[in-house]
């Protein structure tokens, strides 16, 4: 069996639009809580700081004395633009 593969194609995006939505945000438990929050049209409700890619010091304070499982991922560097 021969099965060819183009080696050339590129996809236009590697999410889906609602997916390309959360790609940036660092930390893994708030992006899974943004995504639920979405899927039951609560997003809205979250505070906007919530939202941003970095979680900012303050963010990492709350999130560290609600359990220390709630920071993998938001000490990870900036993305770079376009990436």
């Amino acid at each position: 069996m021969t099965t060819s593969f183009d080696w050339d194609f590129r996809p236009e995006r590697y999410w889906d639009a609602e997916e390309a939505i959360f790609a940036n945000i660092k930390g893994t438990f708030r992006r899974q809580f943004i995504e639920n929050a979405e899927q039951k049209g609560l997003v809205e409700a979250l505070p906007e700081d919530f939202l941003t890619d970095d979680a900012g010091d303050a963010g990492r304070e709350f999130f560290a004395s609600a359990h220390p499982g709630c920071m993998s991922g938001e000490y990870l560097p900036d993305y770079h633009p376009g990436e």
